[in-house]
C-alpha cells in the first residue's frame, strides 16, 4: 500500500504527535509499505529521514502527491489551514483520506480559542471531515466523546503504539523517598498542572520527607518553576529528555502522574507502563481501562489527586511491585509492529467502503 501522512512534526518542540507519526510510518515501511510523512514546516524537530519530506508550500504539495499516487492519505489533527487546499487537492484527484485527531474533538480542547474554531469549522472543518472516508480516533473513549464531528463520517478506532523496552523489574531504593514522575509539555490547562500544585499544597506537610516529584518538559517551564518553588528541594523542574536520558528518568522513578484534563491516548503513560511503572491518571487521559489494574484512576480534581498520592506512598514499595508486574504485561499488545498491522487493515477497510458506497472515490 502506498501511505502519505500529513502533519506538524514540530518546529520546535517535540510533541505526542510527533512520535507517534515517526514510529507508525518506520512499522509501515518494515511491513513492506511505501510511506512518505509530508510534514508542513522548513524547520522539524526530530532528522529529514528519506521518507520525510519538507512540504511547506501547496505547489509542492500538488508535485509529491502526483508523482507518488498515494492508495490513501493521512491528516493528523485538524485545524491546520494547509490541510483544507490538500483536502480539495485529494477530494478532486480521488484521492482517499483518514483523520486522525489526536485528542482535538473534546470539548474542553474545542472550547479553547471556541470562536475561531466555530467559524473554521463553518467554513471549512466540518467539509474536509465529511469529504473523508473516515475518522480515526485512539481509543473508544475519544470517539464517544465526539459529539463535534462523529456524525459527519465513519469512525475507526487505532490506538497509539510503544517501543517496549526489554522487561526491568520494579526495585525500590529501600530506605529512599518514593519518587514521581511527570513527563509532558508544562501546559497547565491540559496536563491539570494546576491541579497537581493544588494536590501539594493540601498534603505538603504529610509528604515533604517521603517523596520527591521530578518534572521532564517543555513550555511554561518559568510559570512552573515559580509556583513551585515553595516546595523547596521535593520539586525538580527540568527540560526534555531523549533517548537514554529519558530512559534514565523513567528507571529512576517509582510512579508516573498525569492529571490531565483532556487527552487523545498519551504516549507518555504507554511509555510509563513499559518501563513497568505504576500510574496515578485521570479518567479523561481515556487511559483508564489499561491502568486501572497497574495505577490509580482519579477524578480530574485536586482532593482526588492528593488522595491517590498518599495511598501510593502508603504502598511504597512492596505493593507496588504487584502493580508494576501488571503494568509490563497489559502493554505487550501495544507494540508498533502490531499497530502498524492493524492501521493497513483500517486503511484496507475504509478504502473498500468509500470505494463501495460513493463513486467519487472509484
Amino acid at each position: 500500500m502506498k501511505i502519505i501522512h500529513i502533519a506538524n512534526l514540530g518546529q520546535e518542540n517535540y510533541n505526542g504527535i510527533t512520535e507517534v507519526v515517526k514510529n507508525l510510518s518506520i512499522a509501515q515501511m518494515q511491513l513492506g509499505h511505501d510511506v512518505f510523512v509530508y510534514h508542513l514546516f522548513p524547520r522539524c524537530v526530530i532528522p529529514i529521514e528519506s521518507h520525510i519530506k519538507v512540504i511547506e508550500t501547496y505547489n509542492k504539495f500538488k508535485i509529491n502527491i502526483s508523482t507518488f499516487s498515494p492508495d490513501i492519505v493521512i491528516f493528523h489533527s485538524i485545524y491546520k489551514p494547509q490541510y483544507f487546499k490538500f483536502m480539495r487537492y485529494c477530494r478532486k484527484n480521488h484521492i482517499p483520506y483518514l483523520i486522525t485527531f489526536h485528542g482535538a474533538a473534546n470539548k474542553v480542547s474545542l472550547d479553547k480559542g471556541k470562536l475561531k474554531k466555530w467559524l473554521a469549522n463553518i467554513l471549512f472543518v466540518n467539509r474536509f471531515i465529511k469529504n473523508s472516508c473516515g475518522i480515526i480516533y485512539l481509543n473508544e473513549n475519544e470517539k464517544l466523546n465526539d459529539y463535534q464531528f462523529s456524525h459527519l463520517a465513519p469512525g475507526y478506532i487505532l490506538n497509539n503504539g510503544i517501543t517496549i523496552p526489554q522487561k526491568i523489574p520494579y526495585e525500590p531504593k529501600l530506605g529512599t523517598k518514593i519518587r514521581f514522575l511527570f513527563m509532558g509539555r508544562y501546559d497547565y490547562l491540559q496536563k491539570g498542572l494546576d491541579i497537581l500544585i493544588n494536590a501539594l499544597d493540601m498534603i505538603y506537610e504529610k509528604i515533604s520527607d517521603k517523596a520527591v516529584f521530578n518534572f521532564y518538559g517543555q513550555g511554561l517551564t518559568q510559570q512552573l518553576e515559580q509556583d513551585t518553588a515553595k516546595f523547596g528541594d521535593m520539586i525538580s523542574i527540568n527540560g526534555p529528555v531523549f533517548g537514554k536520558d529519558k530512559e534514565k528518568a523513567f528507571k529512576d522513578s517509582d510512579v508516573f502522574i498525569l492529571p490531565s484534563r483532556f487527552e487523545g491516548m498519551p504516549i507518555g503513560i504507554l511509555e510509563a507502563l513499559s518501563y513497568a511503572m505504576p500510574c496515578i491518571i485521570t479518567k479523561e487521559t481515556n487511559m483508564a481501562e489499561i491502568v486501572k489494574d497497574s495505577g490509580l484512576v482519579i477524578n480530574c480534581n485536586a482532593n482526588s489527586l492528593a488522595e491517590a498520592i498518599l495511598t501510593m506512598i502508603n504502598m511504597y514499595p512492596d505493593d507496588l511491585k504487584v502493580m508494576s508486574s501488571r503494568a509490563f504485561n497489559y502493554i505487550q499488545p501495544f507494540t508498533w509492529d502490531n499497530i502498524a498491522k492493524q492501521s493497513i487493515d483500517l486503511y484496507s477497510c475504509a478504502i473498500d467502503k468509500i470505494s463501495t458506497n460513493n463513486t467519487d472515490y472509484k
